[in-house]
């Protein structure tokens, strides 16, 4: 049986949606003019509610920690410092607002826990070897500390110390934590019908997969060619894993084995630890260093790919939290034959023959989305508020998409795109990076806080781009991972990039399948009409030009051919390039169509009125590159018109970098002011 994507990481969303429901409302601002006794009053009441709503939730009430400590609580804790990740898991998974300090603020930015901007309301304690500075957290004036039984025997006498039990060796064990935590914040019904929703999802998970491959997760590796895996200790021995492949440990257990140790094992599923860029291309290293080894192609787990990155907040199954989101993430990755993304309640019960839990709102929205982007509504239509969009630079067929498009993702460098039609996007990748060095004044604070960071479109994570729910998704054909997922989580446009090198085919196309059509016309009118006034600023004088850039060595240069962005608005203007330029198809024939390398012996070939140099991969490399005695004897270095253009703006294809781009012709080869003959209408972006 083959399950059908509807609702991607659904229970990513109850998580998010719990824990924004349990944020405290904001309180109003005082009344100084109102008299003491009206205050009394009020302060009366409030005292009275409160004690109302203590007692309905079950306080006072008393709990018993792993240590065997008991503490007794009249009220909810509201100021919490949850010291380790588990800690913080547990939180989100009880529905509980955020601590106010933590030893593990990486995971609580994480969109799968309190997401973006957590970290400026959160406070990351000072330590000392990740021991924390207690005198700062008792400062700090907790009523309840989550931990171990270290800082329970440093500081536990001065407040609550809840330790917690990072080695449970029974499923009670594993959820006893949430369920006493649940007491102590009065949420023991809710976390109930929780952990019941999750053994249920585990259990499915497990018959629908046969449960029939061992799956390694928390992998690392070095380049000694040594790797370390957690046993498969935690619940997915329970639920998942094959009978007999895992530790009789229920919690995890780091083992460390050689590469032939490996294929002694012989494992079906590697799960990689992603820590972040640095740690993660450390990791990636490693794992190419061990791929140089004949025996590491000989894994079965290689020559299958079936070795995946998972972001650590979600990648060890540790708690009852990471456990739901490891089996959303995971199980499509290891059974992909049977699993198109993460099990609904509706699947789930279908699977377990039971009664299906009620579906919120936000699934009902979602899956009708799907029916609609996958053509299955009724009659073949796109159905009640989307519309067919079809395109000749589609990558995939024609498609059904929202009719008013109102949270769109951007996977790559298309977020450009954002502040010129008018819409916001959802998401934002190493491309938004590269294009607000550029143009810093495009998006506001509030814009770029809004959007969940996704890391780079080759390797996004899918689970973060969910949990601002798009319902349009703009992607391209050169991320493949990610677009095998990405139509599961709402409608996607996947443009096929090698169709043509006419950027302007893209932006119309992306203004009309977002209902900005005119808006579209209307920008590129705007870059044809300050073309024209700069066409006639340059005059019919021919002149030539190259763009070029230097590289990460000094033998060679990086010579653009007339598909290059910049490029392409000079040939348009009239100026060619030196008949020593290859031609696209030529290039192509060395290296790709857009650019080739050059030795330093060919430099005579760019001889050229400009030179258009762009930043340089390497600024020590370009400042020795540009004392060659060779690049001295170019007339457009001896005549002072080598241009630097410092920026990714003349690669990146987009109406503001147009827009930039004509400013510096304007500049440097008409020699005129563009703001005094045609007026850039996105300077402000990068003045």
């Amino acid at each position: 049986m083959k399950i059908r994507l509807t609702t991607l990481f659904t229970v990513l969303l109850a998580v998010v949606l719990l824990a924004a429901c349990a944020a405290p409302a904001a309180e109003p601002a005082s009344d100084v003019s109102a008299d003491a006794s009206a205050e009394e009053s009020s302060a009366d009441e409030e005292a009275v509610a409160d004690e109302s709503t203590d007692a309905a939730a079950g306080f006072p009430v008393t709990v018993t920690d792993a240590a065997g400590n008991e503490h007794t609580f009249d009220e909810a804790p509201r100021r919490v410092v949850a010291m380790w990740n588990n800690s913080i898991a547990n939180l989100v998974f009880i529905g509980a607002d955020e601590p106010i300090a933590t030893l593990a603020i990486d995971l609580a930015i994480h969109p799968a826990y309190y997401g973006a901007g957590s970290d400026e309301r959160i406070i990351m304690l000072d330590h000392d070897e990740w021991i924390a500075d207690y005198e700062q957290v008792l400062s700090l004036e907790p009523d309840l500390i989550l931990s171990d039984e270290d800082t329970h025997a440093a500081i536990g006498e001065f407040v609550p110390v809840f330790v917690e039990n990072y080695e449970a060796t029974s499923e009670e064990l594993f959820f006893n934590d949430v369920r006493v935590m649940s007491q102590i914040f009065g949420k023991g019904d809710e976390v109930e019908d929780r952990i019941s929703r999750l053994l249920q999802r585990a259990e499915a998970y497990g018959m629908a997969s046969g449960r029939e491959k061992s799956i390694y997760y928390g992998m690392n590796a070095d380049a000694e060619g040594d790797v370390w895996w957690l046993a498969g200790g935690a619940a997915t021995c329970a639920y998942i894993q094959p009978e007999g492949s895992c530790s009789d440990e229920y919690f995890d257990e780091w083992i460390e084995v050689t590469v032939e140790g490996m294929i002694e094992l012989d494992p079906d599923v590697i799960i990689v630890e992603d820590h972040g860029e640095d740690y993660t291309a450390e990791t990636l290293a490693a794992l190419e260093n061990q791929a140089d080894n004949p025996l590491w192609q000989e894994l079965n787990v290689v020559k299958n790919e079936q070795v995946h990155f998972l972001n650590r907040a979600v990648s060890r199954p540790e708690d009852p939290l990471v456990l739901e989101l490891w089996m959303d993430s995971v199980m499509p990755l290891a059974y992909p034959d049977k699993f198109d993304g993460p099990l609904t309640d509706e699947q789930v019960a279908e699977i377990l023959g039971i009664e299906a839990a009620s579906t919120s709102s936000a699934d009902a929205d979602s899956d009708e989305a799907m029916a609609a982007s996958t053509g299955s509504a009724d009659g073949g239509d796109c159905g009640e508020g989307m519309r067919l969009f079809e395109h000749e630079a589609l990558f995939t067929e024609p498609l059904c998409v929202p009719a008013e498009p109102q949270n769109i993702a951007f996977i790559d460098e298309m977020v450009g795109l954002v502040p010129v039609l008018g819409v916001e996007s959802a998401t934002r990748s190493v491309y938004f990076d590269l294009f607000n060095d550029d143009f810093p004044n495009a998006f506001s604070a509030d814009q770029v806080e809004a959007m969940i960071d996704i890391g780079h479109p080759r390797a996004a994570e899918l689970e973060t781009i969910l949990l601002n729910k798009p319902d349009l998704i703009i992607s391209g054909n050169y991320w493949e991972d990610a677009n095998k997922f990405l139509p599961d989580i709402a409608p996607t446009i996947i443009w096929d990039y090698d169709y043509t090198p006419d950027w302007a085919v893209y932006f119309q196309g992306i203004a009309d399948v977002i209902n900005r059509s005119e808006e579209g016309k209307q920008v590129l009118a705007s870059i044809d009409e300050r073309m024209a006034a700069l066409q006639e600023a340059i005059g019919e004088e021919p002149q030539t030009y190259v763009v070029v850039r230097t590289m990460e060595e000094l033998d060679s240069l990086q010579v653009f051919t007339t598909y290059n962005f910049g490029a392409e608005h000079a040939a348009k203007l009239g100026l060619t390039m030196p008949d020593g330029i290859l031609t696209p198809d030529e290039a192509s024939e060395v290296r790709n169509a857009w650019w080739y390398p050059l030795s330093v012996e060919e430099l005579p070939l760019i001889d050229a009125d400009h030179i258009f140099l762009l930043r340089g991969w390497e600024e020590e490399v370009q400042e020795e590159f540009l004392a060659n005695p060779i690049w001295q004897t170019l007339n457009a270095v001896q005549n002072d018109r080598v241009h630097f253009i410092d920026g990714e703006y003349w690669v990146r294809t987009h109406p503001i970098a147009s827009h930039r781009i004509i400013d510096d012709i304007f500049t440097f080869v008409a020699e005129v002011d563009p703001a005094e003959v045609a007026p850039n209408p996105f300077a402000y972006t990068y003045e």
